[in-house]
């Protein structure tokens, strides 16, 4: 007899989670070696002569957007983001939950409402912007796509941890959340 919370499914949760985590790595290890090589383009072209690549800045702002907005779907996946509490340590453990929950919620709420918004931006970037590149291949235009991609994620990843911390406030008894 296997005991709750084993078996296949947990299995197949686990397997697909850790595939996932995985892929979040691979893109920040990306970004974060695409950062460090468009900050030393510049450096290199000033040392050998070479005319300086015009786009690395520009393109190096959009990554470091780019990372932010993953980043914080990350520090959240990990309860590790930043988190303003002034009243929870006077709370017993079912309480505090029940708060941190509420708390999740509302900046899960405030992820959605911004999704349309962004979306309507980028929809409006698309429709009117400029069709310059901005980089070689990607015209300026599609810039905004990180926005809404980035505010879902972070929806999903703080609905998630309002779920967990519910979960525990209620059925379990105050237990904190496993990871």
């Amino acid at each position: 007899m296997s005991s709750p919370g084993t078996g296949p499914r947990t299995g197949i949760v686990s397997s697909a989670l850790r595939v996932v985590l995985a892929i979040e790595r691979a893109f920040f290890l990306a970004v974060l070696v695409g950062l460090l090589a468009l900050g030393l383009i510049p450096i290199v072209c000033r040392f050998t002569g070479l005319p300086p690549v015009p786009w690395t800045s520009a393109l190096s702002q959009h990554l470091i957007l780019w990372l932010a907005l993953f980043g914080a779907g990350a520090a959240t996946r990990d309860r590790k983001h930043i988190c303003i509490d002034a009243v929870s340590h006077y709370f017993g453990p079912r309480t505090r939950l029940a708060f941190r929950a509420g708390g999740y919620l509302f900046a899960a709420a405030v992820c959605v409402v911004l999704v349309p918004v962004a979306v309507a931006f980028l929809r409006d970037e698309l429709e009117f912007g400029s069709r310059a590149e901005a980089f070689p291949g990607v015209e300026t235009r599609w810039l905004p796509a990180v926005l809404p991609v980035g505010l879902a994620i972070l929806a999903l990843r703080l609905l998630i941890a309002a779920a967990a911390d519910g979960w525990s406030a209620f059925a379990r008894g105050g237990q904190e959340p496993e990871p």
